[in-house]
């Protein structure tokens, strides 16, 4: 099966020039700007969305008001989260 998917192994410092998501043990969702650049300029809300065919996870800007959407925010450092 080929996938356009990169997967890390391990601790590994984060580019802020790379688009990655990483999942903390906490269930934490962090973005590096990069991809918070990718969704669009003023994206304040995200969707996460799975498909259960391909396994693939993706992620989207959500309205305001839309179900499920989970609120952007910087963290201390200056990284999305």
């Amino acid at each position: 099966m080929s996938t356009e998917f990169e997967f890390f192994e391990g601790s590994a410092t984060i580019h802020s020039t790379t688009p990655q998501a990483t999942v903390r043990r906490s269930g934490q969702l962090v973005l590096t700007q990069a991809a918070v650049e990718l969704l669009g300029e003023g994206v304040e809300q995200v969707q996460v969305g799975y498909n259960a065919k391909t396994g693939a996870v993706g992620i989207r800007p959500a309205p305001e008001a839309g179900r499920g959407a989970l609120r952007l925010r910087k963290q201390p450092n200056g990284a999305p989260g």
